[in-house]
């Protein structure tokens, strides 16, 4: 839906597009017996020249629901 990209990071990881010029990265972490699971979304520096607050926290919703 948002022409993801496959990353090496973490367990898992995919870079999105939700936007032109506007990529997020989502990273996976499995639980093992020392840490629990965890995922990280990652904006690029440059979307707070691009976007307001809120429309940056919208993708952010979007890139998760599009995960589940």
């Amino acid at each position: 839906l948002l022409g993801g990209k496959l990353l090496n990071y973490g367990d898992a990881a995919v870079e999105l597009l939700p936007l032109p010029r506007i990529p997020v990265t989502l990273i996976l972490w499995f639980s093992d017996d020392e840490f629990p699971a965890r995922a990280d979304l990652l904006f690029d520096a440059t979307c707070e020249r691009h976007l307001p607050l809120d429309i940056v926290w919208s993708i952010a919703m979007l890139s998760a629901l599009v995960m589940l």
